[in-house]
């Protein structure tokens, strides 16, 4: 799982902004006005961990008039990964546990007082998650990319922990121990590139943007694919193809380079880029296999009248749609296998589809987060909230100047937090549109053969209540929530009998306000 993430200078953000991802919950969701980077933050992620050969960063387009000095564009981040999943080598994991141990346990006075502020949003959120996760069954690894001169590849970087000395001793005296020889082997500038490509083969991050081209989705749908089918499909293959067999192909492959080179009379030379592999892998040949394959077979969609149509001849709406169908479907007929390192971004789920769809469509989203898979999705419908119940929206205001993470599970209670603590300068428009939002959500999922329950009460203590004597009652398809005091409930009831009135008829489920 993905907490949270450092951002300096990349597209919409403009200096440094600690962006927290989620509290207690796999379901997170990015929230605020257009051009505040919610689509950025996706894309960042996208970067450091499918990106092999990085040679650009798209910089923010004022630090790069100004010039790199200074405003090093960066991308770092920050990790929690069960260590009973973790299958490397010894002295990688020794690394990634003395990373984690530190990162567990500084605190905001170890940093200077520059950074200070930045450090006191992520030790305030750490607190935050040590409720649900504790270090000893978990690792906390700040970890990503950093791009210092304009032609230089961006290196793999801590953000501001790199400033913190007991990073790079206690790791300096590792490559100490297990080194055979004086060179320092594990040295600490050494081995954050490893540790890098270890955590991108952790994780299986897969991006859907607002806008799916034709030749992006079936790239999508590919690495879909070889996400969901996974390991068991790459096993398979690996039987078939043996890591000798690899050897030998890098073996001959490697003597006809040099082959080469010796018939350019030394003129010429091939050279990979720093921070490639330098051999072809089992991995690489198997991903090669399975893309392959998978390249001329076109997923069709069938209708109501089995008329079979292309989806990458579909609206871009359906194009998501279908994507979000095959996670569902595969995620939920393979329960034995582990997907705790699966993260699905979804660029604004609702993107072209009618107001009627956009409930069905977040509600796949949740099915897929109830299953262990971390969702990140960015929107601007905030009739989600009763469909997910749980988990965290991150608002992010204008200029960035307030970045703020939220409880779902108490969304109005923390909305007045957040009024409280912005003297209301971003509650007005938060309110209305959720309010207008839910009530939307609220009609479809009573109407149009939909037969959801709803109870609406006052705040989260008489939720608590309500629920906990529910329980014994087996109701199907209930939602229970609380909209933070009386004046909400009557601002949602006036909503919905205005939308209700002409359409009584279709009315299949049931709303109770209290």
């Amino acid at each position: 799982m993905i907490i949270g993430v450092i951002i300096r200078n990349f597209k919409n953000f403009k200096n440094q902004h600690y962006i927290p991802l989620t509290l207690n919950n796999k379901s997170s969701w990015l929230i605020g006005e257009n051009g505040v980077g919610k689509s950025s933050i996706l894309q960042a992620l996208d970067i450091v961990l499918n990106k092999t050969d990085i040679n650009r960063l798209d910089i923010n387009n004022e630090a790069r008039s100004q010039g790199f000095d200074t405003r090093e564009p960066f991308i770092v981040p920050i990790y929690l990964i069960n260590k009973n999943k973790l299958k490397i080598n010894n002295s990688l994991y020794k690394a990634l546990e003395i990373v984690s141990d530190i990162t567990w346990q500084i605190e905001s006075e170890d940093f200077n007082t520059l950074q200070r502020p930045l450090a006191e949003k992520f030790i305030s959120h750490r607190k935050q998650l040590e409720y649900k996760y504790s270090s000893d069954e978990y690792l906390l690894i700040p970890l990503g990319i950093i791009k210092e001169t304009a032609n230089d590849i961006p290196r793999p970087y801590m953000s501001i922990f790199e400033s913190i000395d007991d990073y790079r001793l206690q790791i300096d005296d590792l490559a100490n121990e297990n080194s055979s020889t004086n060179n320092k082997k594990y040295h600490f500038n050494n081995i954050l590139p490893k540790l890098l490509i270890t955590i991108k083969d952790i994780y299986n991050y897969i991006y859907l943007p607002a806008e799916i081209t034709t030749s992006e989705y079936s790239r999508i749908e590919s690495d879909l694919l070889q996400s969901l089918l996974g390991e068991n499909l790459q096993q398979k293959i690996s039987k078939i193809i043996k890591k000798k067999d690899i050897t030998a192909i890098n073996s001959h492959l490697n003597d006809f380079i040099r082959q080469l080179t010796t018939k350019l009379e030394g003129r010429y030379q091939f050279k990979k880029p720093s921070q490639r592999q330098n051999s072809f892998t089992q991995r690489h040949m198997i991903s090669k296999i399975i893309e392959s394959y998978f390249s001329d077979k076109i997923l069709h969609h069938i209708d109501d009248v089995n008329k079979e149509t292309p989806v990458q001849n579909l609206s871009s709406g359906e194009k998501r749609k279908a994507l979000l169908d095959l996670a569902t479907n595969f995620l939920k007929h393979n329960p034995q296998k582990s997907q705790h390192s699966t993260i699905l971004a979804v660029d604004e789920p609702e993107l072209s589809l009618h107001a009627t769809s956009c409930f069905n469509q977040f509600d796949k989203i949740k099915k897929i987060s109830d299953l262990g898979i971390q969702t990140i999705c960015t929107t601007h419908w905030y009739g989600f909230l009763p469909v997910t119940g749980s988990g965290t929206a991150i608002y992010i205001s204008p200029s960035q100047t307030y970045i703020k993470a939220l409880d779902l599970e108490n969304y109005k209670d923390e909305l007045k937090e957040l009024a409280k603590e912005s003297n209301g300068s971003y509650l007005d428009v938060l309110e209305m549109k959720s309010n207008h939002d839910l009530a939307q959500s609220i009609v479809y999922s009573i109407t149009s053969g939909n037969n959801y329950n709803w109870i609406l009460c006052e705040g989260k203590t008489d939720k608590k209540y309500i629920s906990a004597h529910l329980d014994y009652e087996n109701i199907e398809k209930l939602i229970v929530l609380s909209v933070g005091g009386s004046p909400t409930v009557k601002k949602i009831y006036n909503l919905l009998v205005m939308a209700l009135e002409d359409r009584k008829a279709t009315i299949s489920g049931k709303v109770l306000l209290l």
